[in-house]
C-alpha cells in the first residue's frame, strides 16, 4: 500500500519517513491553506496577477453576441461598418421602447462609438 507524504510524495508503506510519525502540528489545515494562497499571491508578478485571477476578460456582450451568432442572427454592414447582432437587437429594442426618437438616438450612439474607434 501508498502513502502521501506531507509535501506530497508518494511512498510505500515500510518507507522509513512513514515510521517516523511526524510531530503534531498546531497549525490547522485552514492557516495552512491561507499561507498557500498569500504565497501563491505573493509569487505572481503585479501584471500578469490581473490575468490568473480573473482568467480571460469576456464582457457580457461579447457573449450575448456569440449567443445570437450561434442562434444565426447575421452580422450585416451598414456602409463600411459591421453591425453586430447584438446591436441589431438593441436598434429592435429602443424602437419597441422609446419608438422612432429611441432609433434616432441608437443610430447616433453607434455612429460615434464606431466613429471614435
Amino acid at each position: 500500500m501508498m502513502k502521501i507524504l506531507a509535501n506530497g510524495e508518494i511512498v510505500q508503506d515500510d518507507d522509513p519517513r512513514v515510521q517516523a510519525k511526524p510531530q503534531a502540528s498546531t497549525r490547522s489545515a485552514k492557516q495552512t491553506t491561507q499561507d498557500i494562497r498569500r504565497h501563491n499571491v505573493e509569487t505572481i508578478p503585479p501584471n500578469d496577477a490581473n490575468v490568473v485571477a480573473h482568467g480571460p476578460s469576456y464582457s457580457i456582450f461579447d457573449t450575448l453576441n456569440n449567443q445570437l451568432v450561434s442562434v444565426g442572427v447575421p452580422t450585416w454592414n451598414l456602409g463600411p461598418y459591421p453591425v453586430k447582432p447584438i446591436v441589431s437587437v438593441g436598434f429592435i429594442l429602443s424602437i419597441a421602447v422609446m419608438g422612432f426618437r429611441g432609433l434616432l438616438f441608437s443610430g447616433l450612439l453607434f455612429f460615434v462609438v464606431n466613429y471614435s474607434q
